[in-house]
């Protein structure tokens, strides 16, 4: 399993990065604010 955070600091195009790693099939993508721990958005893709 691969676990991707997203902060939003980092500006990533959050689409495209989950694409490039769509050849794995248990990827959990996680979108958090301000890196508080305050989680946005979680997805397995």
């Amino acid at each position: 399993m691969i676990r991707v955070l997203l902060v939003e600091q980092t500006r990533l195009v959050r689409g495209a990065f989950a694409a490039s790693l769509s050849w794995e099939d248990d990827i959990e993508v996680v979108a958090e604010a301000d890196g508080n721990g305050d989680v946005l958005a979680r997805a397995l893709v």
